[in-house]
């Protein structure tokens, strides 16, 4: 499967917001930008896409060596377990350990990557471990996904692609409307799905419409037009009151933004010009951002006594984000990526080896 530097760097960005808005949330106009939020739907839109052009390589592939769909299966859930069960289960438990109180009462949910349904019982962000629920999203589009891929014809994919964001936005604006929550319409795997598929979306362009859709993507104000717009709607967020429904289609037009942001660069086509995205050491943070996401929210409370010294929150958050980044590479070449190899090692298929 194609390889996209730059995807690996936006992760990071991704990342990033998220650990903006949850270390500073302190700051009034963190609290206003919503940064997390933004972050999240980000991974959501990047997810969508990697994870349909990847079934769609498997499909393909199986086809061609007379493979049955339980091979694509065999191959999508060995290679998702392997790259997500190891650190997130290493982390859960540890911090279950280490920790008393609520991260121990919601072991079980966290566990059964149903986090998001634990949020919306309890009616609050449950402090260091709030950010497991869009894990949880995740694991329920793995769960689904690949059986729509599977056996549903390649030629009327993007209508069910655009059903389903269609019908999922419908749901949220005049069903739920104003009364759930606002953890249901932020966090339930239904309130997510739009933002997912707008990412499968993509992918089905890039493995079926390549070229035509490339020719487009090569305008260079599509990167340009999507940044705008993302610092658009956070203006608006700041400046202006919003309610429910407003809420609802601000989420949307971030989710389509992101969109072609992440069509502006896997389509992208300018050997003459590196990007930010291309710089190497972006391209090594995305790869730890995994484990960044995962441990960020536990490393004020790891780094206490950082407090105690009454630093500049900007000195702060750069102590917090250099001990995040060590901690997860030290993770990620001595967990993550031995166990791939040994997943590549005794559990390979013969569908696509790597």
């Amino acid at each position: 499967m194609k390889y996209f530097a730059k995807i690996d760097s936006l992760r990071f960005v991704a990342a990033l917001m998220v650990l903006v808005s949850h270390w500073l949330f302190f700051l009034p106009e963190v609290r206003a930008f919503n940064l997390g939020e933004m972050g999240v739907d980000l991974f959501f839109t990047i997810s969508g896409f990697l994870i349909t052009l990847q079934l769609l390589d498997f499909k393909e592939k199986a086809a061609e060596n007379n493979l049955s769909n339980g091979s694509v299966f065999k191959e999508f859930y060995i290679r998702r377990a392997f790259r997500i069960l190891p650190l997130y289960y290493l982390v859960v438990i540890v911090s279950a350990l280490a920790n008393q109180g609520e991260i121990r009462d919601a072991l079980i949910w966290n566990m059964t990557f149903t986090s998001n349904f634990y949020i919306m019982k309890v009616d609050h962000w449950p402090s260091n471990f709030s950010h497991f629920w869009s894990l949880s999203v995740e694991e329920h589009f793995y769960l689904f996904w690949p059986f729509v891929i599977l056996f549903v014809n390649n030629k009327i994919l993007p209508y069910v692609i655009s059903g389903l964001i269609i019908v999922t936005f419908i749901i949220k604006y005049f069903v739920i409307g104003d009364s759930m929550g606002y953890f249901f319409l932020h966090v339930h795997t239904i309130s997510c799905i739009d933002l997912i598929m707008y990412g499968c979306l993509l992918g089905w362009l890039y493995k079926n419409k390549y070229e035509t859709i490339s020719e487009i993507f090569q305008f260079k104000g599509f990167s340009f037009f999507s940044v705008s717009v993302i610092v658009a709607v956070t203006a608006y967020k700041y400046y202006f009151i919003f309610d429910v429904d407003d809420y609802i289609v601000l989420r949307a037009v971030t989710g389509i933004a992101f969109t072609f942001l992440v069509g502006s660069l896997v389509f992208s086509q300018y050997p003459k010009r590196r990007s930010l995205f291309e710089n190497k050491w972006m391209v090594i943070l995305g790869k730890l951002s995994f484990g960044i996401y995962l441990l960020h929210n536990f490393i004020p409370g790891l780094l206490l006594g950082v407090k105690d010294l009454k630093l500049h929150w900007s000195l702060e958050f750069l102590i917090y984000l250099m001990v995040t980044i060590a901690i997860s590479a030290v993770l990620h070449w001595g967990v993550e990526l031995p166990i791939r190899r040994v997943r590549k090692l005794k559990f390979g298929t013969a569908l696509l080896k790597d």
